[in-house]
This record gives C-alpha cells, structure tokens and sequence, in this order.
C-alpha cells in the first residue's frame, strides 16, 4: 500500500510539474505553489492520507528545484515553504477523511438496497367463498399453519391481523377483494399473528380470481413480512441522519479551512511586512544610527512572531499524528504556575492587570511532562490576559480535591458567548474571527489545554463566572501515584506554541 501511495504521489507530482513548466513564463516566480494544492487533494482523495503527505513533500521539492529562486534558507523561501507543508498535511487529512465518509455512505446504501432485495413473498389461495385452497411454504412459516391443515378452512381463521397500534381484529383482504371484486390492500400498518401467537408486521394485498366467464371463482393474497423493511427503514432514517450530519460536518469543516487560510494569511503577512519593510530601510542606509537597532529589534520580534505561528502548526501536526512525546515525572504545580505567571507579568503589568497564585502550595505533585504544563498554564494566561480589559484582575487557584489537583484560572473579562462556549476547545475557534478583529493568534491555544490535560489523564472544563462575566477555566490532573519516570506520546487534535518557546517569548 505505502509503494501504490508513493507512485500516484509521484506520478501526480510529476504531471503537475510537466504541466507548470511550459506555462512558467506566464506566471513567473510568485506563485511556485499553485498546481501543487489540486495535486496533494487528488493523491489524498485517490490514494489516501499517505500519498497527499507524500505529494506534498514532493511537491515542495518540486516547486523549490524548479521554481523558486534563492536560497532555502533565505525566510521569503523558506516561510512560504513551511506553510505550503503545514497546509498540504491538513488538505490531506480533509480530503482522506471527505474520502473515507463517502465510503461510508456508499456501504450503507449498498447493504440497505440488499436488504430490500431480500424480503419473500407468502401466498394463500380461495376459493370463491373465501375457504383456503393452497398455500406456499413462505405463507406456512408466517402464518404458523400447515397447507394441509389449512385447507378447506376460512381465510380469516388462517390469516388473523390485527391493527398495529389499537390492535383491533382486521378484516381479511380478500374477503373484501371477492365481495367488490377489486384489488384491495390494508391501508394500515399491520400485524399478523400466527397461529403459535408470533406476531409479524406484514404488507400485503388481495385480488379476485376471474373465469372465463368473468365471474369471481376465487381469490389470491400476497403478503411478505416486512421486518427487515422496518429494519431497513430505520437504518435509511439512520444512514440519511448520518449522511446529513457528515455533509453538515464536511460544510463546516471547509468553511472552518477558509477561516484558517484567512486568518494564517493575515497573521503571517503582519510580521512579513514589518520585517520587508524595515529590512528595506536598512538596505537603503536610510536610517541614521540611533534608529538602526530600534529597526533591528522591531525585525527580531516579527521574525520571533512567525516562529511561533510556524511552531504552533508543527505542535498541531504532532498533536495529529500522535508524534509528540511526554516525559512523566512528579511535577509541582505550584512551581509550574508561578513559572507561567512570571512569564506573562510583563504582559499584564503594560495592561495594568492583577495577576497572582493564590490557594495552598501543600497540594501534591502530578505526574506529567513539566515543560507541557508549564505550556499549559501559560495557554490558558495568555488567554486570560488578551481578553480580561485594562485594570482587570487574573488569579490562578491550586487546590486538591480527592485524587486530583485543580488549577483554575480566572479572570475579570467579558466571558465567552453562549454559542461559542461548546465549541471554545476546539481548533481554529476564535470569537471573532472576522480579519478586522482586535486580537491576533490562529486559535490553537485552548485546543491545545484540552488536548495536554487529556494527554496526562486529566480534563478541563469553562464556565463564567456570576452575572456571565469573567471565564473560569478549570483543569482537573490526576495526583502523582508513584514510580518512575514514563515516556508517552501524546494523541489528538490540536496544538499551539511549545512551553519553552512560549515561556522565551514572553
């Protein structure tokens, strides 16, 4: 399978290449990356997650060899790079999830029209005055009677119905279809009961039996227990829930990739364009000295900016494919947040916002990764301190409760949106989202607290506080049990900067 994955990779790639070459002048140097996109979704459509992975890679070295001048390690090739790989990975995993639901709906339908396909048809013959002349093996099993035993006997001692929700004794189809001499059926749902008391929800109809003289000499009725109908009626009602929901899903998801792209774009291009802008001016000489290191750390702090954006997509990736690794040992939550509250003082002092731990430093260690927590707490700090307003107060709370430890981060901010609240852990979440708004970030922070609490079997939980002011986030980690030090990777979703980065930055 990993070989068919890496041919149509390579095959798709190759094409894709053939294909720009010729209409390279047309384009120019600008967009290396655009044949490429439609490339990596077709190989994971096709091939799976496996081969758009792979078609990125190889479309990145195709489109660096072949259409990108510099350097790779100049940062205008460089950062377009990473952020082609960075989407590339997420098109694959879309696409091959997209893939993989439509499967699924198709294997639904298919074992659904089978099961319609399936369903026998019981048969009892009469005469013209409704006595049982013959009767098929189907009929026998449904009815309970023997052909033998049934014979002479009326219709409506062998064939009993009953209505399915008052239960009221049915009169028998073909007693009416030999009285009218019309083809007639149950308008109801109906049950017929056999003759051991087993009750089958059934469909049917009954019609005369002419002569040639066009007189009525008999009549026949067709029946077929409809079990696995009703069966395969809930299953449609499911698969068609399902379907919808999946599509629901897949809307969502796609609008959700247009919001990123949006926001990614925006949030790489501020710090591109301080960095081109001033780097220009230095180019130039046209600065005179006193403002050449002004300009050199303005340079310093965007080129730090995008590291972190580019390092909160790769904790992603990890986070993703489960590659990210966590080392336990006992850790002093405690000590953990002071760290964390340390490195966003800075922060929250320029904001003039109150910012402590309170609460006992008695409480046990956890057992986790220090460096993920510390990221953890400081996650949930940034948090508090981008959204609580100017003068505002931030309070970290450790407390132990049974065989946990709580750590709860609380802030005097407007509290989140009804609407948002079942949806603020999730990745790419933002309040607004829109490309005017006020606070920056791609939305990975508090996906990523989630996803680090659950990683150390632990949990976290938001509410705001009273009058629906002010977020409460609460984190529950489980209490150190002992033992030695254990290495795990952590599973899931999302990711945001790493701890000793953040802890840097701030």
């Amino acid at each position: 399978m990993a070989v068919r994955q890496f041919a149509i990779a390579v095959a798709a790639v190759a094409a894709a290449t053939a294909a720009r070459i010729p209409i390279q002048p047309l384009l120019g140097d600008g967009v290396p990356y655009l044949l490429y996109f439609p490339t990596v979704a077709l190989c994971a459509w096709y091939g799976g997650g496996g081969a758009g992975v792979a078609a990125t890679l190889l479309s990145a070295a195709a489109a660096q060899a072949w259409f990108t001048p510099g350097r790779i390690s100049d940062p205008t090739v460089l950062v377009p790079l990473l952020l082609f790989v960075a989407a590339g990975s997420f098109i694959s995993a879309l696409t091959e999830a997209l893939h993989r639901a439509e499967r699924r709906a198709y294997l639904e339908r298919s074992t659904l029209a089978a099961t319609l396909l399936s369903i026998g048809d019981g048969v009892i013959v009469t005469d013209a005055e409704a006595r049982l002349t013959m009767m098929n093996a189907v009929a026998e099993q449904l009815t309970g009677w023997s052909a033998g035993r049934a014979a002479g006997r009326q219709a409506g001692e062998i064939f009993r119905v009953i209505d399915e929700t008052t239960r009221a004794p049915l009169q028998t189809p073909i007693q009416r279809a030999l009285r009218e001499g019309v083809e007639v059926g149950l308008g109801t749902r109906t049950i017929l009961v056999s003759l051991n008391g087993t009750e089958w929800p059934i469909d049917d109809s009954a019609a005369p039996i002419r002569g040639t003289d066009g007189r009525v000499i008999g009549g026949v009725l067709v029946f077929r227990q409809i079990v696995e109908r009703r069966r395969a009626e809930a299953a449609r009602e499911t698969a068609l829930s399902r379907e919808k929901k999946a599509r629901m899903e897949a809307e969502a998801a796609s609008r959700l990739k247009d919001e990123f792209l949006a926001t990614l774009s925006h949030e790489l291009r501020t710090p591109l364009n301080a960095i081109l802008g001033w780097t220009a001016l230095l180019a130039d000489q046209a600065l005179p000295e006193g403002r050449r290191e002004h300009a050199l750390r303005v340079i310093h702090r965007n080129a730090e900016a995008q590291t972190a954006l580019i390092e909160q997509l790769l904790d992603m990736s990890k986070f993703m494919t489960g590659k990210l690794q966590l080392s336990f040992e006992p850790v002093s939550l405690p000590d953990v947040a002071e760290e964390a509250v340390d490195a966003v003082r800075l922060a929250a002092d320029a904001r003039q916002q109150a910012l402590a731990v309170v609460g006992s430093r008695d409480v046990p260690p956890v057992g986790g990764d220090r460096d993920r927590l510390r990221q953890l707490v400081w996650n949930l700090l940034s948090n508090a301190v981008k959204f609580t307003p100017q003068g505002g107060r931030i309070s970290v709370l450790i407390e132990r409760a049974g065989p946990q430890v709580l750590l709860r981060v609380s802030d005097t901010g407007p509290g989140i949106d009804r609407e948002l609240m079942p949806r603020v852990f999730e990745r790419f979440v933002q309040g607004d989202a829109s490309p005017s708004r006020v606070q920056g970030g791609l939305g990975l922070g508090l996906a990523l607290v989630k996803h680090i609490a659950e990683a150390h079997g632990g949990s976290v939980d938001v509410t705001n506080g009273s009058g629906g002011t002010g977020a409460i986030f609460t984190v529950a980690l489980p209490v150190f049990a002992g033992g030695g030090v254990e290495a795990g990777h952590a599973r899931g979703g999302d990711g945001a900067q790493s701890g000793e980065s953040a802890l840097r930055r701030s």
